[in-house]
């Protein structure tokens, strides 16, 4: 497999607070990637230099060996929140639809790329739904829809299971796993004990960053990283 995403001694700041400090690095091909930190650890910060909405202080971000700005249409990206009001007057359709704005298609290629996103989360049957009236796992799969709908090479999941349940955050991972077989997947997460099950990886982010292979996380990495010990929760049912 080779990298498509190979980020190398990248430091960030802002307004010379530390975010990130020495940052290297690579993704590969296909692979499903996953970054746990404490808030404040930089996480969407490096999502953002991925996408390339942000430049490194130093260092080097190469997505498929380019700037990230010059790759971004390959990229599908769901944000932790929403980025728009829940009172927009707009329905589940125009939202997945956006997911194309700015892209070059033909109107055929857009119409398979949509419908296949609107299946791939279910969304045929609230298509003409306005989003204020959509739960949050909805608007989950809405989001998720819209990252799909340019046919990515690489989608980049922000918190994707927050405020959702547990059913929903597993139709949630199993979608992902499927489309793991075709697109390299990178999610951010608190929920450390649900993504072991899925991911390859785990990179142990809080301002600097360790890569772990997923079965060699332990209690001890966890307290590491956070910065407390741990504590088991035994629940009798």
């Amino acid at each position: 497999m080779k990298p498509v995403i190979d980020i190398q001694n990248v430091s960030f700041s802002y307004n010379h607070s530390p975010a990130l400090e020495d940052i290297s690095f690579m993704v590969e091909e296909e692979e499903f990637f996953g970054i746990i930190g404490p808030n404040a650890g930089g996480k969407s910060t490096l999502l953002k230099l991925i996408l390339g909405l942000y430049k490194p202080n130093s260092g080097t971000v190469k997505v498929f060996g380019n700037d990230p700005e010059k790759v971004r249409g390959r990229i599908g990206y769901v944000p932790q929140h929403p980025g728009f009001k829940r009172d927009f007057p707009i329905n589940v359709n125009d939202v997945v639809l956006l997911g194309q704005l700015g892209m070059t298609m033909s109107s055929k290629q857009s119409a398979i790329h949509f419908k296949s996103a609107m299946n791939a989360v279910s969304l045929d049957e609230i298509a003409n739904r306005q989003i204020s009236t959509l739960s949050g796992g909805q608007l989950q799969r809405v989001m998720i829809g819209r990252a799909l709908a340019c046919a990515p090479e690489i989608l980049i999941l922000d918190e994707p299971t927050a405020n959702i349940d547990i059913p929903t955050e597993e139709n949630i991972f199993g979608l992902l796993k499927k489309y793991n077989e075709q697109m390299t997947i990178i999610v951010v997460s608190h929920d450390i004990a649900f993504i072991s099950g899925y991911v390859d990886r785990v990179a142990c982010l809080n301002q600097r960053l360790v890569c772990h292979h997923t079965e060699d996380i332990s209690g001890k990495t966890i307290e590491d990283l956070y910065g407390a010990s741990m504590k088991m929760i035994d629940h009798h049912h």
